[in-house]
């Protein structure tokens, strides 16, 4: 795990997830806005929050598999399955206000940040669809389990805990440039 300083004090908040994975995102870098390298950046990280997103969605899909598969656990995978669809609102609104002209220019003060938290839910979900990956030699609960204690020794924490702390940075980003108010 490495920790980042928290460079937007305003902000209150500061992620220190792992992020030292690239993000295996499809980027077109060809499109250029207004012809210059800022342009061509947030297209770039556009795509990427929005690719994030996709993934946030899949991996919900998947969690719901272990509904009935691990009922004992029926609130907590409820919880990550409504944390995930979360994310991926606050990606795509994210996107939506990178994009609109009202706030595109505010974008720098967030790029770097945009770039960290997405390589690091990349590399989450990425994590967790590789244990999903063992369903096809283990049952559902013993997957669950070996995810369940994967994210508590990478982190110290559970699933739920580390993606309810990207939803907090995203809405705090997104407050950012904005300037709406979080609740």
């Amino acid at each position: 795990m490495i920790p980042r300083k928290n460079s937007r004090r305003d902000a209150g908040f500061s992620l220190c997830l792992c992020f030292n994975r690239t993000c295996s995102e499809n980027i077109d870098e060809s499109i250029d806005i207004g012809g210059d390298v800022a342009g061509v950046l947030m297209m770039s990280s556009l795509y990427s929050l929005v690719a994030v997103a996709e993934s946030a969605q899949k991996i919900a899909a998947g969690l719901n598999e272990f509904l009935d598969a691990v009922p004992e656990r029926s609130t907590e995978i409820t919880g990550l399955i409504s944390e995930c669809f979360a994310i991926s609102s606050a990606l795509r609104e994210l996107s939506n206000a990178i994009r609109d002209p009202l706030y595109y220019h505010r974008f720098e003060l967030i790029r770097e940040d945009v770039s960290i938290v997405g390589q690091s839910l990349d590399y989450t979900f990425q994590d967790v669809d590789r244990r999903f990956g063992g369903l096809r030699t283990a049952t559902y609960h013993q997957v669950w389990r070996e995810m369940d204690t994967h994210f508590k020794n990478e982190s110290r924490n559970t699933l739920v805990t580390r993606l309810e702390y990207y939803r907090s940075f995203l809405l705090r980003l997104l407050h950012l440039i904005t300037g709406l108010v979080l609740p």
